[in-house]
């Protein structure tokens, strides 16, 4: 039992967060009780690395869906966790191959990113929020940029994540 326990770890952690989330919103407003858990506003990302990391998020937007980078700018592998939904494209500075899923768990998927790689994810339903989750609490700088591409605004925000988890908007 406690090795089931263990191999739930962030997802599972995740998860729970996330169905929280869904009957919190659920019991709380009416007209939520028939959307499905792609079309909330926020959405987990959950970053697992030993050493102190700049990362770099990267969304744009357009007619409801968007395309999210993902790039490490440190040199040891690190692990992601998206939702299940989301659709990987793009790799850059690294093989196909070396940008690795772990089997779907809970809604979320765990990807593997070598040093100084990114990744693109396509999202059918762009979320208005990510909560960015940095489980190690080893330091994080996050570099968050958001494009609108109808309306050619962009924002960007520099975070440091480190004991609580951080709202990128």
């Amino acid at each position: 039992m406690s090795g089931l326990l263990r191999s739930i770890g962030l997802h599972g952690t995740l998860a729970v967060t996330a169905l929280a989330f869904l009957l919190f919103v659920t019991a709380s407003q009416s007209e939520y009780l028939n959307a499905d858990i792609s079309s909330l506003d926020t959405v987990d990302i959950a970053v697992e690395h030993k050493d102190p990391l700049s990362l770099r998020v990267q969304m744009s937007e357009r007619a409801g869906q968007a395309l999210i980078v993902i790039e490490q700018e440190g040199t040891e592998n690190i692990s992601v966790s998206v939702p299940a939904a989301w659709k990987r494209g793009e790799v850059r500075n690294a093989s196909l191959d070396a940008i690795s899923a772990e089997a779907p768990m809970l809604g979320f998927v765990r990807w593997q990113l070598p040093g100084s790689s990114s990744v693109t994810f396509s999202i059918l339903d762009a979320p208005s929020r990510l909560l960015l989750h940095n489980p190690t609490k080893v330091p994080l700088k996050v570099s968050f940029m958001r494009v609108n591409l109808e309306t050619d605004e962009v924002e960007q925000n520099v975070i440091l994540v480190k004991d609580e988890a951080v709202i990128l908007e």
